[in-house]
């Protein structure tokens, strides 16, 4: 299997753990220096980013999230993802909220393993 298709396979695998909401399969993919920034500008850190997947993949939640792939750029141990984020879940008064995102990802090759550890919203 060559890099960019074990990338695919990692990222989708990513995306079936919060779908299942399996907090700790998707604590796997996400390493402990893990940084995200949104459009405007607001970063969050991996304690940040876990205290909201443990809130929206909770026992009885019903977030979903869809994925698609639109490029892979692998320089060595590192890789850029660029995703296409679609994500359902019901918020406040039982409305059910749908937004897409984009972003690009960072992957690092750490003991082998790809791991999440920054991302970027477009």
């Amino acid at each position: 299997m060559g890099t960019d298709q074990e990338l695919r396979t990692q990222r989708e695998a990513l995306a079936q753990a919060v779908n299942r909401h399996d907090i700790e399969a998707v604590k796997a993919f996400i390493h402990p220096s893990y940084v995200g920034q949104s459009k405007r500008g607001r970063s969050v850190g991996y304690e940040d980013m876990m205290r909201l997947a443990e809130q929206l993949l909770a026992p009885g939640g019903d977030f979903e999230e869809e994925v698609e792939i639109e490029d892979i750029t692998v320089t060595g141990d590192k890789a850029r993802i660029t995703v296409r984020r679609t994500h359902a879940v019901t918020a406040w008064l039982w409305i059910k909220s749908r937004a897409t995102t984009r972003a690009v990802e960072t992957w690092w090759q750490v003991d082998g393993r790809w791991q999440l550890v920054e991302e970027q919203e477009l």
